[in-house]
């Protein structure tokens, strides 16, 4: 606008005298100060903003860096800054935290981000450059990226009063995508195939879950339930995992000779056979009239093989099954990570087999088959559990003695750990994430 035009515009009202270094608008004339532009001076009125609401506020299109506002909504004056909306005064005492925390710290394109905020009980407005979804107003979203970079997120946190407060951070998107992977048990009962897991090239570190197999029931009794293992562990891209998902003992039949066979461990190595992480199986069930030595023990979350019931056979230790074979069970002891167990004679059950040798269940002619993962074939005493160390097979004393057979032990090298006994129904399971 020329000068003139403004003059006229404003005659009456103002002098405006004109100098090289700004513009003053005032009453009684005078100069601008030299380092402004504009300057207002009067001493009985003041200079108004514009005011709107906020809703009116976050319609600008493309509001330049430094405009102002007030707010009517939240009666407060407001700038706006590289980060968004900044409440600059108002009727406020104290203001709310904006600052927020995220996890995972790293994350890939393709995954989910979890925003926490510092402080609950406040209005949120999140702006998230490029995210899916691009804002929010939840107190704790969850936005991914569809691509790696560099993406600033915007929190304005608003209190009872109006009074609010912007906090900023970037969250850096790796060029890595994110991904599960699940591994089901695989083949027949008593055998199967190790199944392997290659790690993606740009991955250093993986979240490993298992699961082991549940014993086979009686005509009396359910078999023991498989085991829980979880940890991270660091990794390699290109590195090859190997697994070994655990199968679910035979069930027996009526009849006090028909106990089920142990659960197979599910297992997952290094390429070496070096254990990462093992779930032990849980013992097949017996048919003894006496429920304390009927029942059999569970996948444990420690290391060894339990014994089986009714002074059954000794379970293993050290990654081993059971040092010996019970001379009149018909069944088998679970097999362990480094070796297999005795057979037992008659038919009535094969060696159950070391991972580290291929990891079938023990087979039975005259009983029931042990699961792939080193279970324990059963017959007049129920199988032991497969797993890390073997569980031991149950005892046979008499018509109405068949005892329930030993859980497998269980292993987890990783970090952040979770073990649990007791868990899985069925066959057994692995789930890789990373």
């Amino acid at each position: 606008m020329q000068v003139s035009v403004l003059f006229f515009l404003l005659s009456g009202l103002f002098f405006m005298p004109l100098a090289a270094q700004g513009v003053l608008i005032s009453h009684s004339g005078g100069q601008p100060d030299s380092s402004a532009i504009l300057e207002l001076a009067d001493t009985a009125r003041g200079f108004l903003l514009p005011r709107m609401s906020t809703a009116q506020r976050n319609s600008i299109p493309s509001p330049a860096v430094g405009l102002q506002v007030y707010n009517s909504s939240t009666q407060c004056l407001e700038v706006f800054m590289s980060s968004g909306w900044r409440t600059v005064s108002c009727n406020c005492q104290t203001f709310p935290n904006a600052s927020f925390a995220f996890s995972p710290a790293s994350p890939g394109f393709g995954q989910n981000v979890g925003f926490t905020p510092a402080q609950s009980g406040l209005q949120y407005q999140w702006v998230f450059n490029s995210g899916s979804p691009a804002s929010s107003t939840s107190s704790s979203p969850s936005v991914a990226w569809s691509g790696a970079g560099t993406y600033a997120v915007v929190l304005q946190v608003t209190d009872g009063n109006g009074c609010s407060s912007v906090d900023s951070q970037n969250v850096v998107v790796s060029n890595c995508p994110i991904g599960t992977q699940t591994f089901s048990a695989n083949g027949s009962l008593a055998s199967g195939s190790i199944q392997t897991f290659t790690v993606p090239g740009c991955v250093t570190s993986i979240v490993v879950e298992a699961w082991g197999a549940q014993g086979g029931s009686s005509s009396t009794a359910n078999g023991g339930l498989g085991a829980y293992a979880k940890g991270t562990f660091s990794v390699v891209g290109g590195e090859v995992v190997r697994i070994l998902v655990g199968q679910q003992g035979e069930a027996g039949s009526s009849g006090h000779g028909n106990c089920g066979g142990g659960g197979g461990g599910s297992f997952v190595t290094r390429n070496n056979n070096q254990p990462m992480l093992v779930a032990g199986g849980g013992g097949g069930a017996g048919t003894a009239s006496n429920s304390a030595i009927r029942n059999p023990d569970p996948g444990q979350t420690g290391n060894n093989g339990t014994a089986g019931k009714g002074n059954g056979m000794a379970g293993g230790t050290a990654g081993n099954a059971a040092p010996s074979v019970c001379p009149n069970c018909g069944s088998t002891n679970g097999a362990g990570l480094l070796s297999n167990s005795q057979a037992y004679g008659g038919g009535y059950g094969s060696s159950a087999i070391a991972f580290v040798n291929g990891g079938n269940g023990s087979t039975s002619a005259s009983g029931y088959d042990g699961g792939f993962g080193g279970g324990g074939a059963g017959a007049f005493g129920a199988g032991g559990g497969g797993g890390y160390s073997g569980g031991g097979s149950g005892n046979y004393t008499g018509t109405t003695d068949n005892s329930g057979g030993g859980g497998g032990g269980s292993f987890n090298g990783g970090s952040n750990t979770t073990m649990q006994s007791g868990i899985q129904s069925g066959n057994g399971q692995v789930v890789i994430t990373w």
